[in-house]
């Protein structure tokens, strides 16, 4: 799926996110895991992780808290 060099943008799916790039999927933790086997194969990669969110997705920081495995997003696009 890539050309050798990795991926340069990973649009990330999530039920709810935070301002700051907290995520919130389905609890399987398939893309911070494929994110952190990403950086793993290509450690020199500058990568942005963004996800698109409707307003009622976005909650605050207290309501989501992230883990030590969890992966921060760069950026969230929101309606707003």
């Amino acid at each position: 799926m890539t050309n050798g060099h990795g991926i340069d943008l990973f649009i990330v799916p999530g039920v709810a996110f935070t301002r700051c790039g907290a995520r919130m999927g389905h609890g399987m933790g398939y893309y911070d895991k494929f994110l952190k086997q990403h950086a793993e194969k290509y450690p020199h990669k500058k990568i942005s992780l963004m996800a698109l969110s409707l307003n009622e997705q976005i909650v605050s920081n207290e309501e989501l808290p992230m883990e030590s495995h969890d992966v921060r997003l760069h950026s969230v696009i929101t309606e707003n």
